[in-house]
């Protein structure tokens, strides 16, 4: 018996930017490869793009460690846009928090052992900085502390 292919956990990026639609071919052209590639982010972005750019494939929401499929996108879902502020080639706050909220999920399945990394698709960073509170420490700092990677 085979082991799993090793998961890429693909953030997609800003979701009013061109990330979702980058993610959607990369994961179309990956199928089936080895490492496997979910895409993380809100499954109705990552939808809308599929229905422009992959052709004959299904949009799958997965929970952690669930078996591929084939002629499926896998998407791990962080519903963190609203359905509102889903406005293609705008920048706005929501997208903002949106964008860092997949990376935050991203980064829990590398966390929860289940990704072997994590990549971000293009973001906006006026998006990104708009988004913050007042608290402006880096993100990244606190939240993965990982003594190993088997």
């Amino acid at each position: 018996m085979n082991a799993p292919a090793p998961v890429i956990a693909l953030a997609i990026g800003d979701p009013n930017g061109i990330g979702p639609e980058i993610a959607v071919k990369a994961a179309v052209a990956l199928e089936g490869c080895r490492p496997r590639i979910i895409l993380v982010g809100d499954a109705f972005v990552v939808r809308h793009y599929a229905a422009q750019c992959a052709k004959g494939f299904g949009v799958r929401e997965i929970a952690v460690r669930e078996p591929s499929a084939s002629r499926a996108i896998d998407v791990f879902p962080v519903a963190a846009l609203p359905r509102g502020a889903f406005a293609p080639g705008r920048i706005n706050p929501a997208a903002g928090r949106a964008t860092v909220a997949y990376i935050e999920a991203g980064l829990g399945l590398v966390c929860a052992n289940w990704a072997r990394a994590v990549i971000g698709c293009p973001h906006n960073e006026a998006a990104v900085n708009a988004r913050r509170s007042a608290r402006r420490a880096p993100f990244l700092r606190t939240r993965c502390r990982r003594r190993d990677n088997p």
